[in-house]
């Protein structure tokens, strides 16, 4: 295939980041081949900035390039932060006062570091959070992003916490039994897609000279803005059905073949 690919967007979990953390050699060979080859490969990922750097790293990209964290939520560089989208800080403090209530009145089950978690865009890293005092430290965070684990709450619960968030903030949740929640808690402009435009905007990038690589459903907004688009065996439906180009193997082994298949002559 003949690409006029100058910049390759590439998804963390589920793509770079296999199930347990694992990692690819053979696609950080390829990655870094790319690079050799005048393309820039950039993460565009829901992963903190400090989550995100190990596999970064791992992978040999170029750090000098601004990349996409928090969901789209941070923009930025190894020394700087070309854009970041704030949670407004009363938003952020009635986040909090309804995590207390909900705390109150709601007996958690298992142990305090998986029932609940946060990230913010200070790189902090709260665990363990579930008297009022700790709460209280995430209205004093820079937060763009918030990522929480909910064991032992209602699914009545859960809905009238999305009530309660869901007219101020983007809000979604993931259900993984009747009393076991995960919510993603980001500024209202908050999107992959939006932080892309931004980069294209400030001229970082072309997204019709893009190609994006993911297997969330999430991201599948962006693949009508760029050149190509791919996803893994491992994708969800959505992304799977509205990817052009899909690869029959899984996590960082389907990236590897898609790159071969657009970038055939790439040395190894």
């Amino acid at each position: 295939m003949k690409s006029g690919i100058t910049d390759l967007l590439i998804d963390l979990d589920g793509v770079l980041i296999g199930k347990g953390e694992k990692l690819f050699p053979v696609l950080g060979k390829a990655l870094r081949a790319l690079r050799e080859t005048g393309v820039k490969v950039r993460v565009v990922t829901s992963r903190p900035f400090i989550f995100a750097l190990p596999a970064i790293e791992f992978y040999g990209l170029d750090l000098s390039l601004c990349h996409v964290f928090d969901a789209g939520s941070l923009i930025r560089n190894q020394e700087e932060v070309y854009k970041s989208l704030i949670i407004p800080s009363d938003v952020l403090s009635d986040i909090s006062l309804i995590l207390e209530g909900v705390f109150k009145n709601t007996p958690i089950q298992g142990s305090t570091s998986d029932a609940v978690f946060a990230n913010s865009l200070c790189s902090k890293r709260l665990k363990d959070i579930l008297g009022s005092e700790r709460i209280r430290e995430l209205r004093e965070l820079p937060v763009g992003a918030l990522t929480i684990g909910l064991r032992g709450l209602s699914r009545e619960g859960a809905d009238e916490l999305e009530t309660l968030i869901k007219a101020r903030c983007r809000f979604e949740r993931n259900e993984r039994d009747n009393s076991s929640f995960t919510i993603f808690i980001r500024h209202k402009e908050s999107s992959k897609l939006n932080a892309l435009r931004a980069l294209e905007k400030g001229d970082f990038l072309t997204l019709k000279e893009s190609m994006f690589v993911t297997d969330d459903d999430h991201d599948a907004d962006v693949f009508e803005c760029v050149q190509l688009s791919g996803v893994p065996s491992n994708a969800e439906t959505k992304a799977h059905e509205t990817a052009t180009m899909r690869s029959n193997l899984s996590e960082g082994e389907g990236c590897f073949e898609l790159i071969r298949r657009v970038w055939p002559t790439l040395q190894l």
